[in-house]
C-alpha cells in the first residue's frame, strides 16, 4: 500500500552498502511481486508458475551465496476489515483492466498476453523500464511463490504464513530480534524498528564486481540527522508526507515540531503501525491449534474469520473470500460460477470442524465493478446435504481414476465434469462442454491470437482445479479425527487422500496444454466418456444453445444449490533452468 514518496524523501540519509553478512526477514507478498517484476523486466511478459517457481529459489539462494542469513519469510495469512476497501479498489481496477483489454481484442486475444512464457531472456535493445500495461498478473501469483518456498528444503522452515499481515510482522520480528527486512513497501519507515533496517527489493542489484549492492535505509539513524525530536513517533513524518505530498523534507519537519491539527485523523493512521491487527488461532476439535503453515493465504483468512465467529446457534455471520482474478472472457458468466459446489463443500467443512454454531454464510468476490458492491453469497449445506455430496464427490473421484483417459488430463476431465453437471443443476449451458462439443480447428492456441473460447474454456479448468485445491486444503487443516466412525468424516478423509494427488500451481494446464486437450478430445473419446458421468445433449450446429436434458436441469429441492455430483456417479462402469542474468537491477515503483 505504502506511502508515496516517502522513499524519495529520505533516500538522501540512506547509506549505499553491499548486502553480505546481515541477518533479513523477508516481506513475502512484496518478494512475490519482485520476482514477478523481473521476469517482466528480462522478456517474460506472461511468466509461467513453472519459471516464477525457480526464479524465486535463485534470488533466495543468491542472498545466501552472499552470507546474508534469511531468518523469516512472512505472507499474509489474514487482512483486516479496515483493509477492505483497499482490497476492492485493487480487484475493481483488475476487472476494469480486463474488460478494457477485452474491448481492444474482442475478436481473439493476443498470444504474448495469455500464452505463458517458460524462460528468461536478455536483450539490450530493450526499453530499461518494462512498459507493458496491458498484461494481467498471474492469478494464483503469491501461491505459487508460497509453493516453491515451502517446497525448497533450504527455505521451506522459513516460510510462515502469519494471521495478520506480512509487513507488520517483518517490523515486530525485526524491533525485537534485529536485523534487515526486504521489502518493496515505504510503509516500514513509518514503523518504529529500534535499530532495525530496511532494504527496498528494486535498491538491491549486482554491482561490477557481482557483489550485491544496495541501499539501506535506518529509520532511527535517518531521523536523528534529519533533527526530527525523539519525542515524536517513527509514523507522524509518514502522516505529514501523506498529508503534504508536495511539501519538503524541511517543511515536514517543521509541521512534525507542532502539535498535531488533527488528532482524531492522526490516531486513525498511527494504529496501523502502533497495534498490529491479528486473528486468534482457532482450535480444533482435539484441542491443538489450526495450522496455517499448509495453507493459501486466501484459505487461512477463511479459516481464521470463521474461527472468529460466534459459538451461539442464533446468531448469523459471513465470512468473505476474494478469489482470484481469473483471465477469461468478461461478456461471459465469470469463471467461478461452475466450481461453486466444490466450494461450497469446502465452508461447511470448515464451519463443522471449527465449532462454528451460528448460522454462517460465505461471501464470494469474483470481478468487483464497484468499490461498494457485495459478493456472492455462498449458503452453506446441511449435514443431510453435506453428507451427500462427500459421498458423491468420492464416488467420482475414483471412477475418473478408473477411466482410458490419458493421466495428464484426468484432472482435467474431472473439472470438465464437475462444470458441466453444475451447470444442469443450476439449468445453464456449460461453457466447457460446448467448447468440447464445438471441436473446430478454430478452437487451437496456435498463431497470434487466441481464440477467447479457449481461454475461457482454461479460465473455467483453473477455476475448477483450484476449487478443489481449497478443498484439499480445508481438509488437510481441519479434520484431526482420523479415528471417526462418522461417515461424512470418513468420506471427507477418502476424497482429501485423493486430493493430495493434485497438481502444484507450477504444473496447472496453461491455455497451450488445454488447447491441446481440446485438439486431443476425439482421439481421447472426451465425448464418449461424459455420458458415462452426466446426461447432455449432442453438440447444437452453432452457438451456445445446448442445454442439458429435463431431468437434469432442475434445479435441487434445496432451493438452487448445488446437490454436488450427478447421480450418474453413483453408477458403476466398466527443468530447464532460468538464464542467470543480472536478477536484481530492477526498479520497482516508489511506493
Amino acid at each position: 500500500m505504502g506511502i508515496p514518496h516517502l522513499i524519495t524523501t529520505l533516500e538522501n540519509y540512506a547509506s549505499h552498502e553491499i548486502l553480505q553478512h546481515q541477518v533479513v526477514v523477508i516481506d513475502g507478498p512484496a518478494l512475490a511481486y519482485h520476482v514477478l517484476h523481473l521476469c517482466r523486466f528480462q522478456g517474460a511478459n506472461v511468466p509461467s508458475y513453472d519459471l516464477l517457481s525457480r526464479l524465486v529459489i535463485e534470488w533466495l539462494d543468491r542472498l545466501e551465496d552472499q552470507q546474508v542469513t534469511i531468518r523469516a519469510i512472512y505472507f499474509d495469512g489474514y487482512l483486516p476489515e479496515s483493509k477492505q476497501p483497499v482490497r476492492m479498489e485493487r480487484v475493481m481496477k483488475v476487472t476494469s483492466r480486463l474488460n478494457l483489454f477485452y474491448s481492444s481484442n474482442s475478436m481473439a486475444c493476443p498470444r504474448k498476453h495469455v500464452v505463458p512464457t517458460n524462460d528468461i531472456y536478455l536483450d539490450a535493445n530493450r526499453p530499461g523500464r518494462f512498459t507493458d500495461k496491458i498484461s494481467l498478473d498471474p492469478a494464483f501469483l503469491v501461491p505459487a511463490i508460497i509453493d516453491a518456498i515451502r517446497g525448497s528444503p533450504r527455505y521451506g522452515e522459513k516460510c510462515f504464513i502469519i494471521p495478520g499481515e506480512a509487513d507488520a510482522y517483518c517490523a515486530s520480528d525485526i524491533a525485537k530480534l534485529g536485523g534487515t527486512i526486504l521489502t518493496s513497501d515505504s510503509d516500514l519507515l513509518a514503523h518504529d524498528l529500534g535499530n532495525g533496517k530496511v532494504i527496498f527489493f528494486r535498491d538491491v542489484h549486482e554491482n561490477a564486481s557481482s557483489m550485491l549492492a544496495c541501499t539501506v535505509y535506518a529509520p532511527r539513524e535517518i531521523y536523528t540527522k534529519t533533527g526530527l525530536s525523539k519525542s515524536v513517533e517513527a509514523c507522524r513524518l509518514g502522516y505529514e508526507r501523506l498529508r503534504n505530498p508536495n511539501a519538503t523534507l524541511p517543511m515536514l519537519l517543521k509541521a512534525c515540531s507542532k502539535p498535531i491539527a488533527d488528532a482524531l485523523d492522526y490516531d486513525h493512521f498511527r494504529q496501523q503501525y502502533v497495534h498490529h491487527e491479528s486473528a486468534p488461532v482457532p482450535h480444533l476439535v482435539d484441542g491443538s491449534l489450526l495450522p496455517l503453515s499448509g495453507l493459501d493465504p486466501r484459505v487461512s483468512e477463511l479459516l481464521l474469520q470463521i474461527g472468529q465467529a460466534p459459538k451461539v446457534k442464533n446468531a448469523r455471520e459471513k465470512a468473505k473470500i476474494f478469489l482470484p482474478s481469473l483471465f477469461d472472457n468478461p461478456t461471459k458468466g465469470t469463471s467461478w460460477d461452475a466450481s461453486a459446489h466444490v466450494r461450497t463443500l469446502a465452508y461447511t467443512a470448515a464451519c463443522r470442524y471449527l465449532q462454528c454454531r451460528c448460522s454462517m454464510s460465505v461471501e464470494e468476490y469474483r470481478r468487483v465493478q464497484d468499490i461498494s458492491q457485495k459478493g456472492r453469497e455462498i449458503s452453506l449445506l446441511s449435514s443431510d446435504e453435506a453428507n451427500i455430496a462427500a459421498t458423491e464427490l468420492l464416488e467420482l473421484l475414483r471412477r475418473v481414476r478408473e477411466t482410458n483417459i490419458a493421466q495428464q488430463y484426468r484432472w482435467v476431465l474431472l473439472c470438465v465434469i464437475l462444470d458441466v453437471t453444475e451447470c444442469n443443476q443450476q439449468g445453464k449451458n456449460s461453457h466447457t462442454l460446448i467448447t468440447l462439443q464445438r471441436n473446430g480447428s478454430s478452437l487451437t492456441a496456435t498463431g497470434d491470437k487466441i481464440p477467447w473460447d479457449v481461454i475461457h474454456f482454461s479460465a473455467h479448468i483453473q477455476a475448477g482445479l483450484y476449487s478443489l485445491r481449497i478443498l484439499s486444503q480445508v481438509l488437510s487443516s481441519v479434520i484431526v479425527e482420523t479415528n471417526s466412525t462418522d461417515e461424512f468424516t470418513l468420506n471427507l478423509i477418502q476424497v482429501g487422500g485423493i486430493l493430495a494427488e493434485l497438481p502444484p500451481l507450477h504444473e496447472y494446464p496453461d491455455v497451450c496444454l488445454l488447447s491441446d486437450f481440446l485438439k486431443a478430445s476425439r482421439e481421447q473419446q472426451i465425448l464418449n466418456i461424459l455420458p458415462e458421468f452426466i446426461t447432455f445433449e449432442q453438440a447444437p450446429s452453432q452457438g451456445e444453445q445446448s442445454l442439458p436434458k429435463a431431468e437434469d436441469k432442475k434445479l435441487s429441492k434445496r432451493g438452487g444449490k448445488s446437490q454436488g455430483i450427478n447421480k450418474k456417479t453413483n453408477q458403476k462402469t466398466s527443468n530447464s533452468s532460468a538464464s542467470r542474468g543480472n536478477k536484481f537491477n530492477v526498479l520497482s515503483i516508489d511506493t
